[in-house]
């Protein structure tokens, strides 16, 4: 086997093709002592492994201590890297304290406009995507519970509640769902926030012991199995046998 051959072995990265020059063995550089900071190292080496490394990790020259990417780095190592990008840089020890501190601060005064979040989660969820952004579907489930109960076109189209059988789409004749040949009719619920919260919480219990698909579903089945409790009845529940328990009250 030749030198370059076993060098090609033992190298192991992904990610961007500009970082490239600024590989560096990862056995060269260390953690800041007394970092602070306790980052998810399982979810920074998911997303490297999902999206390779997009952006250089800051290194100070002297002690070669990492003074932004700590958690980076340690997933790199998580994911077996041989390698990591870095911009190795000239700082006296106060200002790599400084600046470790100050990067840590100005992430954690970051905010989120929730209504663009929560777009752009419904988004990724409905192409599939969204395991990748390392938001759950709880997660998206409670960003939805925090918005007044408000129901978008969206929420209902929405790939973490409804399978391909289970979505709206326009159809000729409006609102349908997805490979039916009619028109149907909307329904819309409005919540206080308590309420919706202890509403939404209900439904994700009910689908999680039903093992229901999706949340149109989950409430058709729910409406059934209330009425069958009021009627005392274990044949499921029609529109027939329901207007013919109803009479005519015309």
């Amino acid at each position: 086997m030749t030198e370059q051959t076993e060098q090609a072995k033992q190298f192991t990265w992904m990610g961007a093709e500009q970082l490239k020059p600024l590989l560096i063995p990862i056995e060269e550089v260390q953690p800041f002592p007394g970092n602070p900071r306790r980052g998810n190292v399982q979810a920074i080496a998911r997303s490297l492994d999902t999206f390779g490394q997009q952006k250089p990790i800051v290194v100070q020259a002297s002690t070669r201590y990492v003074v932004a990417g700590n958690h980076t780095r340690l997933g790199a190592i998580e994911n077996g890297w041989t390698h990591i990008a870095a911009v190795v840089e000239e700082m006296d020890d106060e200002t790599a304290r400084d600046y470790l501190l100050a990067d840590n601060k100005s992430t954690d005064d970051a905010s989120y406009d929730s209504g663009e979040l929560l777009t752009m989660l419904q988004s990724a969820a409905n192409s599939g995507t969204l395991d990748r952004t390392l938001y759950t579907g709880d997660d998206l489930d409670d960003l939805l519970a925090t918005q007044g109960g408000q129901e978008t076109e969206d929420e209902r189209t929405n790939a973490e509640h409804a399978p391909a059988d289970d979505r709206w789409v326009e159809g000729e004749e409006g609102l349908q769902r997805s490979g039916s040949t009619g028109a149907v009719r909307e329904v819309r619920l409005v919540f206080d926030v308590e309420s919706y919260e202890k509403f939404h919480t209900n439904l994700r219990i009910l689908r999680s012991e039903w093992g229901t698909a999706g949340l149109i579903e989950t409430v058709e089945r729910a409406v059934e199995y209330s009425v069958e409790q009021v009627r005392g009845e274990e044949e499921p529940v029609t529109v027939d046998n329901m207007n013919a328990g109803l009479g005519d009250d015309t």
